[in-house]
């Protein structure tokens, strides 16, 4: 087998069957601080006056959504949203988020979708006017040390639930319907 069979045939694709070697699963990908979790931090903070503000009646009635919880909901993640926008969503470092399942450690699963995420640093575009030569300055925002990650989105048939996890945490065992 030459060095680039190799290599394709260790390229992780949809259908593929993966071992879990480290069991840290993909959560998400971004700045430190989440927009989900301001949420909840604000309607604990603030639910009885949110309440009362908004004069919503049925929100108690959790068994089912109503639409004053929705508004409820909605009005949370928006205050969230200004809290994290004014605080620059905690920093400027995108990373890959986790949570560590180490009942999953060499398991095996099968890989039923793969998307791609960038970390880094990011920097925020800047410009405006040159008085020295009469020009706009414009340079758009990026990411510094910009690396890309596969993640796979597995299936086990027995959990409910779907799992990711990066690529470089897993083995590849076999192709789907390869002879082994």
């Amino acid at each position: 087998m030459t060095k680039t069979d190799q290599k394709k045939a260790a390229i992780i694709r949809q259908g593929d069957v993966v071992k879990i070697i480290v069991p840290e699963f993909f959560i998400r990908c971004g700045y430190p601080k989440d927009i989900k979790e301001e949420a909840e931090t604000v309607k604990k903070e603030f639910k009885n006056d949110l309440i009362k503000m908004m004069g919503l009646k049925d929100v108690l009635d959790w068994s089912h959504r109503s639409d004053s919880a929705k508004y409820l909901d909605k009005v949370c993640r928006e205050i969230a949203y200004a809290r994290l926008k004014m605080g620059g969503f905690g920093g400027k470092d995108r990373t890959i988020h986790t949570e560590t399942i180490e009942d999953l450690k060499g398991k095996e699963f099968t890989v039923t979708g793969i998307k791609f995420c960038k970390t880094g640093v990011y920097f925020p575009p800047t410009g405006g006017y040159n008085s020295y030569d009469g020009d706009w300055d414009y340079d758009p925002g990026y990411l510094a040390n910009e690396i890309t990650h596969k993640i796979l989105t597995l299936s086990s048939g027995i959990r409910v639930s779907e799992l990711k996890i990066e690529a470089v945490n897993v083995e590849k065992i076999h192709r789907t319907g390869d002879d082994d």
